[in-house]
């Protein structure tokens, strides 16, 4: 059996770039990306880094967290995943496709994502907002 060599070539790509509101483009931004040929279907198959490369222009310019920011993020506060989805008051499983990339968390989860990561929201407060029963008194005055 002959095994097929795969030839790797850089080609153009268009990454759009949604609205604010998700029903348009708002920019399209082209990038070169490594793809290879199938032979049979003659169709260009992008590189698993090529893939994360889109991602990551389409993330960046967004302005939304990549998925290993956002686990690094959880890395850097000492948290597994389920005590960081309990945190954000979301579901287990949507964090975890945060983390893997294959879902982006939404604009504003984004926001508050960003605003832990610069060091501007205390993980205390998250925790003390989440179970206020072990909060502080300045929490039940911010809420």
């Amino acid at each position: 059996m002959k095994q097929e060599v795969k030839v790797l070539k850089k080609i153009p790509f268009d990454v759009q770039i949604p609205n604010l509101d998700g029903d348009g483009i708002a920019q399209t931004i082209r990038i070169e990306v490594e793809a290879s040929t199938d032979p049979e279907a003659g169709e260009e198959i992008l590189t698993p880094e090529s893939i994360d490369l889109i991602e990551k222009t389409q993330a960046r310019h967004m302005g939304l967290m990549a998925a290993g920011e956002i686990k690094e993020l959880r890395q850097r506060l000492g948290l597994s995943q389920e005590q960081m989805s309990g945190l954000l008051q979301i579901g287990g499983k949507s964090y975890t496709r945060w983390e893997s990339g294959r879902a982006r968390p939404s604009r504003s989860m984004n926001l508050l994502l960003c605003a832990m990561r610069d060091g501007q929201l205390d993980v205390n407060y998250l925790q003390a907002v989440r179970d206020p029963e072990k909060g502080t008194e300045w929490v039940a005055r911010a809420c």
